[in-house]
């Protein structure tokens, strides 16, 4: 008993794990399919993000490009340049506007903030960004600038002024870095779970500049990123909040697992009853119930199957009880009972080898003997056998005894079928079989 459970215990472990293993497969192909729809979402989301920075930054907040635009019209007219940066400040909510002629500052706007006077100003006395645009002669955008004797971050905006392709100055703007990011609807990203950082590289020592993020502790080692050049390089880099795989696909995937896990783990449980409910139905059809022993079926399904296997040599010993149906009829059911299991010890007793045992009509009992045997060994034993069927019963005073009669034939060598030997050996004796 305990090795039948100990097997029956593997077994089924053996099908958990397949249909585990088989589960956890598919959950991993399937959380990482939604991993890649997640990122294409957010390339797409990213390439929007990336057009919107680059269309803000460097068009509708450009403002130093709009007055250099200006001014190159006519660039003595410094009280024109004046009057449109004072409405760049009071208007678009600028705080410096600069005009530079040369290297030097010629209008300013206002023309100081606290202590500090910028008219006359040199180039040298701002940071490398307004040398750089006196070099490479393109727009540039930095942030965060930070103004003299001030803590608070702006973007600054660089546009040089060409005269007959010649560089004549630049104008410069100075804007809050909050408005900016307000503008560039960077929060949006926050609302749509995601988080964000946009930097850029400092043209003064090369180093990261960190212009906005959601969440300075957020690792975006794994996150999308873009890059846009204002000449220098930016980038924006993006990535969800929960992670690639967000927590509702998540519990959708194990939510799924599970109840297919279960679901498996029941139809196999159901096929598996199934299949020992038809094996037991099968097993009771080839039973002959009265005695335990295999009928006629039974005994040709089992004899067949044991020497499709083995090619075993057999002999089969067929015993016939006359009178048997008479004489059953005047026995109680526990006479035919101790009947039929004194016959089983016998046979223990006497056969050494393998054998099959079966019932095949109602006196007629067929046993299979595996092996080599002689015919004077298989005579002796059919001898000995047939006083154990011998059945003893009284009527009135008397004794009566049944008659046994029994004969023996070895596997032939032609391939007979073995349902042909067993019906030669009822014909012989005229049985009506079950």
């Amino acid at each position: 008993m305990k090795t039948k459970i100990k097997i029956t215990n593997t077994y089924w472990m053996a099908i958990l794990a397949v249909v585990g293993g088989i589960i956890l497969t598919v959950a991993f192909y399937m959380g990482k399919y939604c991993i890649e729809e997640n990122k294409e979402t957010a390339v797409e989301l990213l390439s929007v993000y990336n057009e919107l920075l680059q269309t803000k930054l460097l068009y509708e907040m450009n403002y130093a490009k709009e007055l250099a635009d200006k001014i190159s019209i006519d660039l003595e007219n410094k009280e024109y340049f004046l009057e449109m940066a004072k409405q760049t400040v009071d208007i678009k909510q600028a705080e410096l506007v600069l005009l530079f002629e040369g290297k030097e500052v010629t209008a300013a706007y206002p023309e100081q903030i606290g202590n500090i006077k910028y008219i006359d100003a040199d180039l040298h006395d701002f940071s490398y960004s307004f040398t750089m645009v006196n070099l490479i002669h393109e727009s540039t955008i930095e942030c965060p600038v930070y103004m003299q004797n001030s803590n608070k971050p702006y973007f600054l905006f660089l546009q040089p002024i060409m005269s007959e392709g010649k560089y004549w100055g630049q104008a410069a703007v100075y804007i809050e870095k909050e408005h900016v990011l307000e503008e560039i609807l960077l929060d949006r990203l926050e609302e749509n779970g995601y988080e964000y950082e946009l930097w850029h590289i400092n043209s003064d020592n090369g180093e990261k500049n960190v212009v906005a993020v959601s969440d300075e502790s957020f690792d975006f080692t794994y996150g999308m990123k873009q890059n846009f050049y204002l000449p220098g390089q930016w980038t924006i880099t993006i990535m969800p909040s929960e992670g690639w795989l967000y927590q509702s696909q998540l519990k959708h995937i194990i939510g799924s697992a599970l109840l297919t896990f279960f679901l498996g783990i029941g139809f196999i449980f159901c096929m598996v009853k199934m299949c020992h409910y038809l094996f037991f139905i099968r097993k009771h059809n080839e039973m002959e119930s009265q005695s335990g022993w295999l009928n006629k079926t039974g005994f040709i399904r089992s004899l067949t199957n044991k020497t499709r296997k083995q090619k075993t040599p057999f002999a089969l010993l067929y015993f016939v009880i006359g009178n048997y149906s008479l004489i059953s009829q005047l026995c109680s059911e526990e006479e035919q009972k101790r009947y039929f299991a004194n016959f089983q010890n016998s046979i223990e007793k006497n056969i050494t080898s393998e054998y099959i045992i079966g019932r095949v009509g109602e006196g007629n009992f067929i046993v299979a003997v595996f092996g080599e045997t002689e015919e004077k060994v298989l005579t002796d034993l059919c001898g000995k056998l047939s006083l154990e069927l011998i059945y003893k019963m009284k009527t009135g005073s008397k004794k009566v005894f049944s008659k046994v009669e029994y004969q023996f034939i070895t596997y032939p060598k032609d391939g007979t079928e073995i349902e042909d030997l067993i019906s030669k050996l009822a014909v012989k004796h005229y049985i009506k079989e079950y």
